[in-house]
């Protein structure tokens, strides 16, 4: 079921560099995820982020996959990594069923919560 984790999931709509924690460094990028209580995407007024430090140690730099499930399901970084560091492009290439393969803004993703410390919560409309 949904609520256990055991639904299937859609490439499009989750974790597209590994099953971790994201974070972005341009504030819009994670104005795109907020949603309401009911997963209703457009929240008008008492939106909510927050603002973390986040330690990448030694991070893998990427910018784009070759393929849309090349890093789809993994756990945990490379041996030798802490994170991942997602450089954005300029022209995001897609594969042939026109699913992304790059972002257009920079992204984090870590694989342990103890990576990031959240600062501040941000309330804006």
């Amino acid at each position: 079921t949904q609520s256990t984790g055991t639904q299937p999931h859609k490439w499009n709509t989750c974790h597209m560099w590994g099953l971790g924690i994201y974070f972005a460094t341009d504030p819009s990028k994670s104005d795109i995820y907020v949603s309401d209580l009911n997963g209703k995407k457009k929240v008008p007024k008492g939106r909510k982020m927050l603002l973390c430090q986040v330690i990448l140690g030694n991070a893998q730099e990427m910018s784009v996959l070759k393929s849309k499930n090349e890093m789809h399901d993994t756990v945990l970084p490379p041996k030798g990594c802490d994170s991942f560091y997602v450089k954005a492009v300029s022209t995001v290439p897609k594969d042939p069923t026109g699913c992304a393969l790059g972002v257009m803004r920079d992204e984090v993703v870590i694989f342990h919560p103890y990576q990031a410390y959240p600062r501040y919560l941000i309330v804006y409309d």
